[in-house]
């Protein structure tokens, strides 16, 4: 490119960055550069925990295994804390931010539940999909649901109908506590209904789409069938052969440092960090995110509302209460959502890549664990004297 292309290249480059810039709500380019920020404080940090020899005498007492998911954790829910920690002291704005976050994960619900009846389909083999090749591969895309490329965007149509799901009475899922694509989980719970996100069951209900379940699982039993094979050829003939398997693969006997459970974080808080950061640690992780009383959280809900909140009568006040704060909550919850659609349509309209919810850390697992499933059934083709691919 000669230096007078380059310079118009550069030009017309700079004009149409305006131009986006300009297309783009002040709140959406806010968003957009404090997850830039965000981005680079957990990798920050991350390099922190592994260069600095401070941390080197503590994460030695653990299985070597398990440092890096530890530190993946860590550095997700230290920035989390930094960020809002010093936010999260005051009541008006703890609620506010903990809506927006809870809407902009919420919102993927949508495809979570489009991409859970693509398997059903797949299982059944009615549909076929490029970048799927085992059953395996709906978990990883889930966990990458942000970028999975085979899920139309969000319409209109399917929006509209989560909001009204938000704000009806089946919905009852404020903790957001469910296997979203738990096939098997949720197939075999089909009666008693236990298992099933109250999203999916709305969205069966209302667009005809409860049938699915129904459907043979004739993938998943051919996946089985190889893998049993594999396993036969793979388990040990004798137990002496079985104790040395078990000595091998249990010869590091220091515990695995797990960087889900709050009391490993707080320990690592106390020993490493300052007041400041533990005081936002109880904050983010203790105040909210641990009650589980019913009656204990509607109060706290309508002590941080910001507008009155009528409570009907009632001969039981407790649940009174209760209902008034869900009633509260819903319409706020579906607020923020529609907020976040919003911005979700932005950033369709600009090409900005969506924010990716899940770690890193759950990402490569889940991707990882998919390869190796993948070989052990081309293995076990392998065996039966059949192709080694996966066509079965």
């Amino acid at each position: 490119m000669n230096q007078k292309v380059k310079l118009n290249f550069d030009v017309n480059l700079m004009k149409n960055n305006r131009k986006v810039s300009e297309e783009i709500p002040g709140y959406i380019l806010e968003n957009i550069e404090k997850e830039k920020k965000i981005g680079a404080m957990i990798n920050e940090a991350k390099k922190e925990l592994k260069t600095n020899p401070i941390y080197k005498e503590f994460f030695e007492k653990y299985n070597p295994a398990s440092i890096d998911s530890f530190i993946e954790n860590y550095a997700l829910k230290k920035t989390r804390y930094l960020t809002f920690g010093e936010m999260l002291k005051e009541n008006e704005e703890n609620a506010l931010i903990r809506r927006q976050m809870e809407a902009e994960e919420r919102l993927w619900e949508v495809q979570r539940k489009k991409l859970f009846n693509l398997e059903c389909q797949w299982r059944a083999e009615m549909i076929k999909i490029p970048e799927i090749e085992i059953t395996l591969d709906f978990e990883y895309w889930e966990k990458n649901i942000e970028n999975c490329p085979f899920l139309n965007p969000i319409s209109q149509d399917e929006f509209d109908l989560y909001y009204q799901y938000l704000l009806s009475d089946e919905f009852n899922d404020f903790n957001l506590d469910f296997l979203w694509m738990g096939y098997m989980e949720i197939k075999e719970s089909i009666k008693e209904n236990d298992n099933i996100p109250p999203w999916y069951d709305y969205f069966d209900n209302h667009m005809g789409t409860g049938s699915l379940l129904w459907l043979p699982d004739v993938r998943g039993e051919r996946e089985e069938y190889y893998l049993k094979v594999w396993k036969d050829y793979n388990s040990p003939k004798d137990k002496a052969s079985a104790k040395r398997k078990k000595k091998i693969k249990n010869s590091d006997p220091r515990p695995n440092l797990y960087g889900h459970e709050l009391s490993n974080i707080e320990e690592f808080i106390k020993r490493f960090e300052n007041n400041k950061i533990l005081e936002y640690f109880y904050l983010y992780e203790k105040e909210l995110n641990t009650s589980n009383n019913e009656l204990e959280r509607a109060l706290n809900i309508l002590k941080e509302a910001d507008e009155k909140v009528p409570i009907d009568q009632s001969e039981d006040w407790r649940s009174a209460v209760i209902h008034a704060a869900k009633r509260f909550e819903q319409r706020k919850l579906a607020s923020a959502c529609r907020q976040a659609y919003s911005q979700y349509l932005y950033r369709i309209k600009v090409g900005i890549a969506h924010e990716v919810h899940s770690s890193d850390s759950n990402i490569t697992w889940a991707k990882e664990w998919s390869q190796q499933v993948k070989e052990r059934i081309i293995q076990a083709r392998t065996l039966l004297g059949e192709p080694a691919d996966l066509n079965i």
